[in-house]
């Protein structure tokens, strides 16, 4: 028995949107294993801020490469991320074309999702990123205004890509996270509440984020200044942030909060475009 593939333009509506949700579906299963990842060595490495900051003295060789290491792989998640990302809007503007060219489009090899710096500059390109796709799809992504002045996040994309491109890692470092606010606020309360009004208190998940966060953190660095009379209380929790610094772009922002949104950004252009596969 013998069978073969059949063309993009042999499938029927619902082969075609089969097809579509077992490659979104496989793509989501990919990330999460990225995810995970990154969320491994975003762990390690502020488990080791912490020692530093505890210890109060410079690193050790040993410890500062570990650290280094530590950077160096959130560094690399992030842009492997970042690429699959600014892949999955290259890869519609790709089907886009093919739909609009039954599967002919004129310049196969050159197809991109047209995002610039600003709206003249992507006026002058989209059509060439974008060669054989009908005037509706151009007018769609017309109005995403993808470029700076116009949807921030598809501009912010667009440029962290770019610099990895041409930088082998994007910029991450570290920054004080908050201190728990629960747990600061019951060592005043303690004395004057019932023990149960204390433990309200303490069980209370917010962070208090502090003016300055020391990017980048440095051995030294004072996370609380307490009062004069203050007891020392060895379980204050402080939070840690790795976060992406790339000037004129994002600025000390959070990685895992710049990756979401930027996840659910690309994730809200595909289900406005999609319709148009039809």
């Amino acid at each position: 028995m013998t069978g073969t593939i059949p063309q993009t333009t042999d499938l029927s509506d619902d082969q075609y949107w089969n097809q579509l949700a077992i490659a979104v579906d496989l793509a989501a299963k990919q990330d999460q294993i990225i995810w995970t990842v990154f969320g491994v060595f975003w762990a390690a490495h502020a488990v080791l801020l912490v020692a530093l900051f505890a210890n109060g003295n410079a690193p050790s060789k040993a410890v500062g490469i570990v650290v280094s290491v530590g950077g160096a792989f959130t560094a690399a998640i992030w842009c492997l991320v970042q690429w699959r990302v600014m892949g999955t809007l290259d890869h519609l503007a790709y089907q886009l074309v093919c739909k609009d060219t039954n599967d002919a489009p004129p310049n196969p090899n050159w197809i991109y999702f047209p995002i610039a710096d600003d709206q003249a500059k992507y006026d002058a390109k989209k059509h060439g990123k974008m060669a054989g796709a009908a005037t509706r799809t151009i007018a769609a992504i017309d109005a995403l205004k993808p470029y700076h002045g116009g949807d921030e996040l598809l501009w912010s994309l667009y440029r962290l890509n770019n610099i990895e491109k041409h930088r082998l890692l994007l910029t991450v470092g570290s920054q004080a996270g908050g201190i728990h606010l629960g747990q600061l606020l019951s060592m005043h309360i303690s004395a004057e509440f019932p023990p149960e009004a204390t433990a309200m208190v303490q069980s209370m998940t917010q962070f208090l984020m502090p003016a300055d966060k020391g990017f980048p953190l440095v051995a030294g660095f004072e996370l609380y200044i307490g009062g004069p009379d203050e007891e020392f209380n060895t379980n204050l929790q402080f939070r840690f942030e790795v976060v992406l610094t790339e000037a004129g772009v994002v600025e000390g922002a959070p990685a895992t909060k710049i990756i979401h949104d930027l996840t659910a950004r690309v994730e809200a252009v595909v289900h406005t475009l999609v319709p148009l596969l039809r």
